[in-house]
Parts: C-alpha cells; structure tokens; sequence
C-alpha cells in the first residue's frame, strides 16, 4: 500500500493546520493510502495545534485581545516548556477588518501569556510571533511583564504603535505591578504621523495637516 505524508500549513484568515491537514489525509485515506500526518506551523497560526500533537498539555489562560478586551488565550506546555502563540492574543484575525489600526493595537495580551508562563514555573518558552495585529515592538508585552514605558513627559507610552513613537524611556521592572493605564490611550489626528529626529523619535505636524479631517471616515480610523 502507498503511504502518504500529508503536512499542510495554515491557510490564514481561513483554515488551521489541523483542519488542513485532517482534510487533506482523509481524502487519501478515502482512496485507499496510508497516511502519516505531521502538523506544521511557522510561528504562525497553529502553532499551538502542533504542540498539541506532540502530546503538550493546553492550558487557557485570561488575557486581552489587541484592542484591550478580555479573551481567553492558550498555553501549551510540553514538561516545563510553555508554548505561547501570538496570534491567539494580539492576532489580526481577532479583531474586524475596520479595527485593525496598528496604531492602536497592543501585545499587552502576549505579555500577559508570557508572565503567567514565568509564574507557573515555565524554565522555557517557545513564543510563535506570526499573525500579529501589531507593530508596538513588544513594547505590550514589556508593559505587561512590568516594564515601565514611558514618553519624554513619563506619561505611559507602551499602547500600539502610537506608544511606540512617542517611546522615550524603558525602565526594566520585570514582574513589577503591570502599567495598564496606558490601555486608555487612544491615537488622534494629532500624533497619528511621525517622524525621526537626532533626539529618537517624536511626534511630526500630523496626519490632519497631510490628509484634512479624516476621523470615522476609512478602515482603521481612531474611535
């Protein structure tokens, strides 16, 4: 009998690895092959399908999604290795197509994932950073661990890419009291084009002085 190796990736924003995969190994099952299936991620959407088939232990853990809302999230431990997908906390595919503002999004999730991995006794950990909804830096995660973020003002600067453009100062406080004020920060028309100075990086005139009155009025608008 013929045998098949069957090992798909995830197809994004439709279908996981598994799905893929038990997809594909069924129909040559049905036409009579054997079949092998290996679960394949890239750091990506599905990666913690594939610690799960490697005999991990998934765990779901509460945390926030890129725009601050609670979710639950998992964790797979293989022994003392905790495997912790991005996507599955601060994923694009978490949030609707008009709330995908870069500008806004966190990985405040992951960090929290992270933390709760160090907590409960993690000696490893396995971050797959695919499928993120963010450009922050891992300024989120940071905050969540208990870093201080702070702009030229000491203002709280960890939230999106807003934060991460204003970012002035990163004080290490691992496993200090978490900064979630800055969850409150919103990005407007004033601070929502930047550039790059001699001094780091600061606010420039602003999208309104390039683009006029644009609140409300595309994808990925402040709210």
């Amino acid at each position: 009998m013929a045998k098949v190796l069957v090992s798909m990736n995830a197809f994004k924003g439709s279908i996981s690895t598994k799905v893929a995969t038990d997809a594909v190994a069924l129909a040559f099952e049905g036409a009579g092959f054997q079949v092998e299936k290996v679960y394949l991620a890239d750091g990506g959407d599905g990666t913690i399908d594939v610690a799960a088939a490697l005999g991990g232990r998934v765990e779901f853990v509460s945390t926030f999604d890129p725009l601050m809302r609670p979710i639950e999230a998992p964790v797979a431990w293989l022994g003392q290795t905790a495997v912790i997908e991005m996507a599955k906390a601060s994923g694009w595919v978490l949030i609707a197509t008009e709330e995908r503002n870069p500008m806004l999004t966190t990985t405040w999730g992951t960090g929290l994932l992270i933390r709760h991995a160090l907590e409960h006794g993690a000696d490893r950990i396995i971050l797959g950073v695919g499928g993120s909804a963010t450009v922050d830096g891992g300024l989120g995660m940071l905050a969540a661990l208990g870093f201080s973020i702070t702009d030229e003002g000491g203002n709280a600067s960890w939230r999106g890419g807003e934060g991460l453009c204003r970012l002035a100062r990163i004080v290490a406080n691992p496993f200090g009291e978490a900064d979630q004020a800055g969850g409150r920060q919103r990005c407007d028309q004033s601070s929502a084009w930047h550039d790059r100075s001699s001094r780091g990086v600061r606010p420039a005139e602003g999208s309104h002085a390039r683009y006029g009155d644009t609140a409300g009025k595309g994808p990925g608008t402040a709210g």
